[in-house]
């Protein structure tokens, strides 16, 4: 063998001793090169150059290689040592038997050595070797490392091994006994095993601890998602077996500090025991936390796939919510869950059900939650998740994607409390369904759904069978095809609700009709009976609001007072209803209203009018005709607690058959008792004219003849006109 030769011999067994430690699957083609090497001479059995600076043999038996670079076809140097010896046998050497055969020991001190491989997997070294005829000589020696470093560059991944000793053994060859120790950074790394590079290997590795940053980009998760940002691998033990079929690795760690990026998710503080069983890594007591709160890891990766597959099992005793539905939700609480995680590292899927005993969404709490769920793709799927909520039970379906926490539900309530939803504006107990959809706080929810009502008071009124749609956009709430039961009757509502932070009272802005709506709402205890028609724009707050419209009643009564056809406008403010161009058919003619109502308490203040009232409903009969009357009246219920001054007139009638004209006068009316005043009329034709004013219930009619046309009536008939006295009983419009 010539000295040339050993020296490719010693520099190939570095490449060896580099690649058994980092690249164990890699080393035998490169071992194969290396024992091509060693059959021929080396400037012929290489692509590049070897230089060495000087050859000692003053040692009978040894020789030392001093200075010794090697450089590839490109003039770029990949490998020097500052001294290689060999130990031969000298017998063999003077009787002219040497060969590779004849090395004992070859000792390489401070070599150093780069290994680069390109995107199709292929050494720097493998070029190096050309091609050689086998020769029948084999090495039977040992190759010693001393201080060795190994640059070792990939496409993904660069690091240095450093500190490289040991020995390896060709006693048995084919088989290679390695006994190595060196360091990747502060990893203490040693193999122990046999090497064949055409036959079985098997190896024994253990590294003290490892920072999984070191490594990152070997990992097959380091070219999508999860992202790794931090862990520890500690007391790694290991065997590795290369055979013609493929490579078996076998061994166990333990992980910790380990920090993952999940799609947004950050997990911290993982722990773990690691198995690691073909390609297959098996996780026993494993953790880690999420937003402080602790998850149970359990079950294996399959690194087999081109993305690793899961096969796993996570719990958790308490982990916030907001953990799962992402950062910008408004839901909060401690929950329990188990998941079945499968899919791949970069495309996990899981399914599990979870409860929360105490929780809060927005500024409302949330009890007793549980259901089912499922994860794919990004995006959250609860199945029949349940819960109580807003004082009654929700039901929610749909999907949630945490990394934006963007939302679309099927959410319905049983039972709820309607004041929640809307800020007081309305109690009783609720149903409703609808369509959520939003992302994060409650100020972004849309929703889309129907509600009912059963009862439930509206500003101290108290309604029934409440339905209609609903539309939710931040705080407005636009209301359709809404219809409401008070006191027995049917109300239509529209409009919109405008929802207010902190509790306050909501502002409303709704048109209310109603085909029919029992006065006795108002005030049971009302003087005022009939069913009330009415639309009317209401604005301002449940509790202080005002009102505009139209009405409109058919029939009805006030007291005793009968009347139909009544209509008019209306205002409501401040618990005062103000009518505007009041109009009823009443005592057979037409009365005209403008003026104030107290609804709760029935107390008015009215400009009345009326035309051509019917003179004998006041009148027991007694006075026949039409009268117009304008009075101011003011009180509590019906007429009979009226006060009213006003006067009246009558163009024509009769009182107990005697006709009269050109009626006026005066009333004052206190309750039940009425004084007429000023009373002027004509009677005969002109021949007689009458005053007159009240005398207690009655009303005292003094009939005066003309003096002129008595005179004449005296020289023309004889006879002439005598004063008259009538007395006419005024019962008034409630008898």
């Amino acid at each position: 063998m010539s000295k040339t030769q050993k020296i490719i011999l010693v520099s190939f067994v570095a490449l060896l001793i580099a690649a058994g430690i980092a690249w164990k699957v890699v080393a035998p083609r490169v071992l194969a090169g290396v024992q091509g090497l060693l059959l021929s001479q080396v400037n012929a059995s290489i692509n590049g150059r070897i230089e060495i600076g000087v050859i000692d043999f003053s040692v009978l038996g040894s020789a030392v290689l001093k200075k010794v670079a090697l450089f590839d076809a490109k003039n770029a140097k990949i490998a020097d040592s500052e001294e290689i010896s060999v130990s031969y046998k000298f017998g063999d050497l003077i009787g002219g038997r040497f060969g590779i055969d004849s090395v004992r020991q070859i000792t390489v001190e401070k070599l150093n050595l780069v290994l680069n491989i390109d995107k199709a997997g292929k050494w720097n070294l493998q070029d190096m070797v050309k091609p050689q005829a086998e020769r029948p000589s084999l090495f039977r020696g040992s190759v010693v490392l001393k201080d060795a470093v190994v640059a070792v560059s990939t496409p993904n991944w660069k690091r240095e091994f450093t500190g490289i000793s040991g020995a390896l053994d060709y006693v048995s060859s084919p088989a290679v006994g390695v006994d190595l120790k060196g360091k990747m950074g502060n990893s203490t790394i040693s193999a122990q095993g046999n090497w064949i590079s055409e036959g079985k290997t098997q190896l024994a590795l253990k590294i003290d601890a490892i920072e999984l940053s070191e490594v990152q980009a070997l990992l097959p998760m380091a070219a999508g998602n999860p992202k790794l940002l931090a862990g520890m691998l500690k007391d790694i033990k290991g065997d590795v077996i290369q055979e013609q079929s493929g490579v078996q690795m076998t061994g166990e760690a333990m992980l910790s500090g380990l920090a993952v990026d999940l799609q947004g998710m950050a997990l911290t503080e993982g722990v773990a025991a690691l198995k690691l069983q073909g390609q297959k890594l098996i996780m026993q007591d494993a953790a880690v936390m999420v937003d402080g709160n602790k998850l149970s890891v359990a079950g294996s990766i399959d690194f087999k796939p081109a993305s690793p597959a899961l096969a796993l099992q996570i719990s958790s005793a308490g982990i916030n919510i907001a953990s799962l539905a992402g950062p910008k939700a408004s839901l909060n609480g401690a929950a329990s869950f188990h998941a079945d995680v499968g899919g791949t590292l970069d495309k996990p899927a899981a399914q599990g059900t979870f409860n929360m005993a105490s929780g809060q969404f927005d500024a409302n709490p949330v009890t007793d939650a549980e259901g089912s769920f499922s994860y794919a793709d990004g995006k959250l799927a609860l199945s029949k998740a349940s819960a109580r909520a807003l004082g009654g039970s929700v039901v929610i379906t749909g999907t949630i994607v945490p990394k934006t926490s963007a939302y679309n539900l099927n959410v319905s309530g049983q039972n709820v409390d309607g004041s929640i939803l809307t800020n007081k504006g309305l109690s009783g107990r609720m149903d409703f369904n609808a369509t959520v959809t939003g992302q994060g706080s409650a100020e972004t929810m849309a929703a889309n759904g129907a509600f009912s009502i059963p009862s439930g008071t509206i500003s101290d009124y108290a309604i029934a069978n409440a339905t209609g749609n609903f539309h939710k956009q931040g705080n407005r709430v636009d209301l359709s095809n809404v219809g409401v039961t008070l006191s027995g009757q049917r109300l239509s509502v529209n409009g919109v609700i405008t929802l207010a932070a902190g509790g306050s009272s909501p502002q409303i802005n709704l048109n209310i009709s109603s085909t029919g709506l029992n006065a006795t709402v108002f005030n049971p205890n009302s003087a005022l009976k009939g069913m009330i028609a009415f639309q009317a724009t209401v604005t301002g707050t449940p509790e202080k609001n005002q009102a505009r419209g139209n009405f409109q009643i058919a029939s009805g009564t006030l007291g005793q007072l009968a009347f139909s056809g009544a209509s008019g406008g209306f205002g409501y403010t401040e618990g005062l209803l103000t009518l505007a161009g009041g109009r009823a058919q009443c005592l057979g003619g037409t009365i005209n209203l403008n003026g104030t109502v107290v609804p709760k308490t029935m107390e008015y203040r009215q400009q009345v009018t009326g035309q051509n009232i019917d003179a004998a409903q006041l009148t027991d009969r007694d006075v026949q005709g039409r009268a117009d009357f304008a009075a101011s009246i003011a009180g509590v219920g019906d007429w009979d607690k009226a006060s009213g001054d006003g006067s009246f007139k009558m163009n024509a009638g009769s009182v107990k058959g005697i006709a009269f004209s050109g009626l006026t006068g005066n009333f004052t009316k206190r309750g039940r008792q009425t004084e007429f005043t000023n009373l002027k009329f004509n009677m005969l034709g002109g021949l007689a004219s009458g005053t007159g004013e009240t005398e207690g219930e009655m009303v005292h009619l003094i009939i005066t003849p003309n003096a002129t046309a008595n005179t004449i009536l005296n020289v023309l008939t004889g006879k002439t006109l005598q004063p008259q006295d009538l007395r006419v009983r005024f019962r008034g419009p409630n008898g």
